[in-house]
């Protein structure tokens, strides 16, 4: 049986396959990119 520290409902949302991924390093791209992400949200932050 495979053991996992995520559980959805106890210590994360859900579990999905992702399409995209991105490794963010520094602070600098992290908050450029919750810029974007957050100019785009349509219905909430």
């Amino acid at each position: 049986m495979e053991q996992t520290i995520l559980q959805p409902g106890e210590t994360c949302w859900r579990i999905a396959k992702a399409n995209r991924f991105a490794l963010i390093i520094d602070a600098a791209s992290y908050f450029a990119n919750l810029r974007r992400a957050m100019i785009r949200a349509r219905r909430s932050i």
